[in-house]
């Protein structure tokens, strides 16, 4: 596939939403928006993103995938998918079910430290 990694981030971040307007994307992402630019030509010069009208805007455009785009983000994914199973099938049962314990414990953490931040800010 002809991406380099940052490219696909957001082919993976396309693939989990909706048409979206790039300074949405930049946002979601943490990054500035000519990365988001450069980012999104990488992805239509290799047919998997397109920029289309957003109907709420006629100014504004979205950036949505393609079909081709949608069946390589889904290729990266079962890439991926088996990548981490390669890797992880000599761990024995108890250390994946550790793994997964620890795992929803730092995801529960996380959730619950962004809610505390976001609950600090409005206070502000």
């Amino acid at each position: 596939m002809p991406l380099d990694r940052a490219a696909v981030t957001v082919l993976q971040q396309l693939a989990e939403s909706e048409a979206v307007r790039p300074g949405e994307l930049a946002a979601r992402l943490e990054v500035e928006a000519p990365h988001i630019t450069r980012q999104v030509q990488r992805l239509e010069q290799a047919g998997y993103a397109e920029r289309v009208p957003d109907p709420g805007d006629r100014r504004a455009q979205l950036i949505q995938l393609t079909p081709s785009g949608t069946a390589a983000a889904g290729r990266i994914r079962e890439v991926a998918t088996t990548a981490m199973q390669a890797a992880l099938a000599h761990w024995s049962p108890q250390d994946l079910h550790q793994l997964t314990i620890l795992l929803h414990r730092m995801l529960d953490d996380f959730l619950a430290y962004g809610a505390a931040e976001e609950s600090q800010q409005q206070a502000r």
